[in-house]
């Protein structure tokens, strides 16, 4: 007991100990370090994006969706008012088809209709040849709409369930700090050509798909303002969607906070937000046909 007493109080025996211990962790940290490095390939981190939203038989078990509650549209900047109303979000999968119908009942903003019904995408006029800051970006650029990304999981033709049926394209991009948490990115590009960049950004825990952003510079002969004014500004486009609080119903979670966030920045800066409270999600209701159609 003496002799093991002596090692241990031995300097050149606690520096062997020490630099042995610093060699493991060493060891361990590299380890950690190339784990953290391995990216997953887009296939696997949508996989696990699906999977955090139900069994492969509960998803597919899904036919339609009925999403209904409340919205409020907010200015940020470049506006001032508060309007609140209804808001259903419709979709069906054979069709492929979807409706997200936002009610205000006030004379300059009535309401926000976007639609797709198998074929084409279709935003409302709020009055005759006008449409609001949101419905004039996606009647020029609808690629969110025709690829089913608009809404996220809270539509039955959400993309990611169909990746590779409509052909898209991912790209891992790692974890990436988005206002101070840390995401997955994926980089996403539809079969057809877009002027959007788009990204996507999952919990690095439970791979819930949490935000979406769609980034656009348009030239000023590309769109039209109010009954045929044309802008002689180029514009750069932001618009994020944001969702939040889970919840689990017949084994399919969604989310019930989502929020639209629509940035122009031109001379000035104009942003609103849209933020939507979801009351109650219907699983494989009956939809009425012509619920998707939006007439001019």
């Amino acid at each position: 007991m003496k002799d093991i007493h002596r090692w241990a109080e031995r300097p050149d025996s606690r520096a062997v100990g020490l630099s042995l211990f610093i060699g493991i962790l060493a060891v361990c940290l590299t380890g950690s370090m190339i784990f953290a490095k391995e990216k997953l390939k887009p296939e696997q981190l949508i996989e696990h994006h699906l999977n955090s939203i139900g069994t492969a038989e509960a998803r597919e078990g899904i036919t339609s969706l009925q999403v209904s509650g409340s919205v409020a549209a907010i200015p940020r900047r470049g506006g001032s008012g508060h309007m609140e109303g209804p808001i259903r979000i419709l979709s069906t999968t054979e069709p492929s088809q979807s409706l997200i119908d936002m009610n205000f009942g006030q004379p300059n903003y009535p309401f926000e209709r976007i639609a797709f019904d198998s074929e084409d995408a279709r935003v409302a006029q709020i009055s005759p040849g006008a449409r609001s800051p949101l419905g004039q970006l996606l009647d020029v650029q609808d690629r969110p709409i025709t690829e089913g990304l608009l809404g996220g999981a809270l539509t039955a033709r959400w993309a990611l369930t169909r990746f590779k049926e409509i052909k898209a394209k991912g790209s891992y991009k790692g974890l990436k700090k988005v206002d101070g948490i840390q995401l997955h990115q994926l980089d996403y590009k539809p079969k057809k050509s877009s002027d959007f960049r788009i990204r996507i950004f999952f919990e690095p825990e439970t791979y819930r798909h949490v935000r979406t952003e769609y980034r656009l510079t348009m030239s000023a002969d590309s769109f039209r303002i109010g009954r045929g004014n044309t802008a002689t500004n180029e514009r750069r486009y932001t618009l994020v969607e944001e969702y939040a609080q889970f919840e689990t119903q017949e084994g399919i979670t969604l989310p019930r906070d989502y929020k639209i966030r629509l940035t122009i920045e031109e001379q000035g800066t104009t942003m609103i937000d849209w933020e939507v409270k979801v009351a109650e999600i219907q699983l494989n209701p009956m939809i009425p046909a012509g619920t998707f159609q939006i007439l001019e």
